[in-house]
């Protein structure tokens, strides 16, 4: 019997840098080195970054990890990001207290207008 569990990540770049990435299945602490080398390629590159993680099923505390570590290093680089998910991750989040810290969106069109306001605001600063 196989036990090894799968995410699937789907990297969606849009226009003007944004980079969208889906996250589906269960992100635990199997599948958090593939997503954390994901996400650190996209912040890289990606002018905003947004972590869409509606499907994913389960969201353990590697998971939550990811998220502080990611929300450290969008800030070092200045790259506006944010995240939206159901159930599964935002009972966690809010269980922790990290849905008061993180930017948390409802759904995914509210999580991409958050991000693409702030990259604006940030290229009208330069």
């Amino acid at each position: 019997m196989d036990n090894v569990r799968t995410i699937d990540i789907r990297v969606e770049p849009r226009r003007a840098g944004l980079v969208v990435t889906h996250v589906a299945g269960e992100v635990d602490i199997v599948a958090v080195p593939p997503l954390r080398d994901c996400v650190d390629e996209q912040l890289g590159a990606a002018n905003s970054l947004v972590l869409d993680l509606t499907e994913a099923s389960f969201f353990g505390a590697a998971g939550l990890s990811l998220l502080v570590r990611l929300s450290a290093a969008a800030r070092q680089r200045a790259v506006p990001w944010a995240l939206t998910g159901r159930q599964p991750v935002l009972r966690p989040l809010a269980v922790t207290g990290l849905d008061r810290s993180l930017p948390v969106y409802a759904d995914l069109g509210e999580a991409i207008a958050a991000v693409s306001e702030r990259a604006d605001a940030g290229a009208r600063v330069h």
